[in-house]
């Protein structure tokens, strides 16, 4: 009986096709067999539905002695089985997360990462190791309790960012009050390139606006929104593909309704829509007539506003289902 191939002999292409059948776990196995076998591993595209990275300090109560205990899920279903790594040393952590990063290949539909603490260590060990590899995901989310501290720590969080790869990442989320570091995110490749969402839990300054608009769906909260900036945004919003919205929210200072108003009534095609809906009874609708575009089915399209005393939302919607489109736009 002739024997059967080893793994070895058999030809690159071959395995190239058995891999593509393997889950995250067993290629990560795979890898650390040989050089050969890594390299198989790494030419086999892979997308994992979801990344969490989670930095916890060995107290909670007082993050300032550093971070200690470490999480790395990864899924790669949505409702699938994960690899979970918990670690008291952040050094394994990095190992891990550039043992999933050093294939090119792998791409993250989104990254969770969360700290609570400072992850000013973390960072600067992490620059240290991952060298030229670049991290391909496509929604970030980024909480911390504390951050860039110093302008050294600043630098250091804006290397991070740096690591994602520019034209996979189109989602960005913010959970995290520093307005110098924002600033300076938003001069980056990575953010410039976030062409589907933006979402930003803390408070901007109005001059940072114009820096969201490029994206197709935006929420951020604002210390008060002036009418003239709305009105940039539903001009700017207006041209934009159904689905498209965006939602301001103010800290303190309640929306000025009677200014925007005001606002309204200089500009085209608009009116207000009156409501006898008892949940909407603190609620302001209007819309604005998108007469010079369709959708690719042919249905006419309007942009539908809703303004409460501290939030303004405005939706690309189609003219027979307005409620359904502005239910894509999320009331937190």
């Amino acid at each position: 009986m002739k024997p059967s191939p080893r793994w070895e002999a058999l030809p690159f292409k071959f395995k190239q096709r058995v891999v593509s059948f393997l889950d995250f776990k067993t290629r990560c196995a795979l890898q650390k067999c040989s050089r050969t076998d890594q390299d198989v591993v790494k030419s086999v595209p892979l997308i994992l539905s979801s990344l969490l990275l989670d930095l916890t300090p060995d107290d909670v109560e007082d993050p300032t002695q550093g971070i200690r205990i470490t999480h790395l899920l990864v899924m790669e279903k949505p409702s699938g089985r994960g690899l979970h790594w918990r670690n008291e040393s952040e050094q394994q952590t990095i190992e891990n997360l550039i043992l999933i990063f050093d294939n090119p290949n792998v791409i993250v539909r989104e990254m969770i990462f969360t700290v609570d603490g400072n992850p000013a260590k973390f960072f600067e060990n992490l620059l240290k190791r991952i060298g030229h590899r670049k991290l391909h995901v496509e929604k970030l989310f980024w909480s911390c309790v504390e951050l860039a501290i110093n302008p050294k720590q600043l630098e250091n969080c804006l290397k991070f960012f740096n690591l994602f790869d520019s034209t996979t990442l189109k989602k960005l989320e913010l959970n995290f009050s520093h307005k110098g570091l924002i600033a300076e995110l938003m001069k980056t490749t990575q953010f410039q390139g976030l062409e589907e969402e933006i979402f930003i839990r803390s408070e901007i300054e109005k001059e940072m606006l114009e820096n969201v608009f490029h994206s197709e769906k935006v929420k951020i909260q604002l210390e008060e929104v002036i009418a003239e900036d709305l009105k940039r945004a539903i001009e700017v919003f207006q041209t934009k593909k159904p689905g498209s919205y965006f939602k301001l929210s103010t800290t303190e200072i309640q929306v000025d309704l009677d200014k925007i108003l005001a606002i309204f009534e200089s500009m085209p095609d608009n009116s207000p829509v009156p409501t006898n809906q008892y949940f909407e009874r603190d609620t302001y609708t209007h819309r604005f007539e998108i007469a010079d575009r369709k959708t690719e089915d042919g249905e006419p399209l309007v942009f539908w506003m809703k303004i409460q005393k501290n939030s303004v939302w405005g939706v690309v919607c189609r003219v027979d289902h307005i409620n359904k489109d502005m239910n894509n736009c999320p009331y937190y």
